[in-house]
């Protein structure tokens, strides 16, 4: 769907039925799910491998593919520390080699999209682009990454007037009119439907108390996962990367856009979440079984 929509429409991104870093960044999360499920293939024999290796890595290709044509370059910045998290889970003195090989494709593949990739050299270049207008234009600029910037001075000055409650959406809304008549901030970022940072967001629309609970969420949550991230039942361990990448991309997907508070891209995170730490309670519980038998 995402190759119809950029070659056959004539569209520049690819949206899905969402936007298109909703669409590209859980492209990008359901692809490296399944990278996990296809390594824990690899290294476990077992009925119908081979069905389940094409299944998954088509899947991948699928969900790697609208990452890319949807031009989502706040989801690309989450890959180097997905590689992080896999090599964590699964480098070994005996495997150092294959790892580095892997490692050194990957990366020629990156080099090789970033060079020769019009998309991604156009997308690339836009960040020169953008930064230059920014640097001209301030807080009436009218990029990408010059209005995120400009509502971002905005949000932290809505924080510094309330940090522990929050001044919600309506006054964060007025204020934004307010400093857009007096010429404080250019129609575009005043415009913006909100602040494209999830946790700028929480802060500046719920408090400071309501951004404590969401990182202790976050991070008690991959704290959960990082204790079997070395464990050597495979299965678990698979788990634990699987919510590790979860968790790790929505926090980098957080930056340039408000993931945790669309519906969409919520649900996903949460219905995710739920399953691998219900596995991995599960998986964990069975394996101490088979420990203590």
């Amino acid at each position: 769907m995402a190759f119809w929509k950029m070659w056959q429409v004539g569209e520049f991104k690819a949206f899905g039925f969402t936007g298109a870093i909703q669409f590209g960044n859980l492209s990008l999360s359901m692809a490296i799910l399944l990278g996990v499920a296809l390594c824990w293939v690899i290294g476990n024999p077992h009925a119908h491998r081979r069905l389940w290796f094409v299944l998954l890595a088509v899947g991948m290709l699928c969900g790697l593919l609208g990452s890319y044509y949807s031009g989502t370059r706040g989801g690309w910045v989450a890959i180097p520390l997905f590689i992080i998290l896999f090599l964590l889970a699964y480098l070994r003195r005996s495997n150092v080699m294959a790892c580095a090989i892997a490692v050194a494709v990957l990366g020629t593949v990156a080099g090789g999209l970033v060079f020769q990739s019009p998309l991604v050299k156009t997308r690339m270049e836009q960040v020169h682009t953008d930064l230059s207008e920014y640097q001209a234009n301030g807080a009436s600029s009218y990029s990408s990454l010059g209005a995120r910037f400009a509502i971002w001075e905005a949000a932290w000055d809505a924080i510094e007037d309330s940090p522990v409650m929050g001044i919600g959406e309506v006054q964060f809304r007025q204020m934004l009119k307010e400093k857009n008549e007096a010429g404080l901030i250019g129609s575009v970022p005043a415009g913006l439907a909100n602040t494209h940072n999830t946790f700028l967001e929480v802060w500046m629309l719920y408090g400071g108390v309501a951004l404590l609970f969401l990182l202790l969420l976050m991070f008690s949550a991959a704290w959960y996962f990082l204790s079997f991230i070395r464990h050597a039942d495979s299965v678990l361990r698979s788990y634990a990367l699987g919510g590790l990448c979860l968790i790790g991309g929505y926090i980098i997907y957080g930056q340039t856009q408000i993931m945790l508070i669309r519906n969409n891209t919520l649900l996903f995170f949460l219905m995710s979440l739920a399953v691998l730490i219900s596995l991995t309670h599960q998986r964990r519980r069975a394996a101490l079984h088979v420990g203590n038998a």
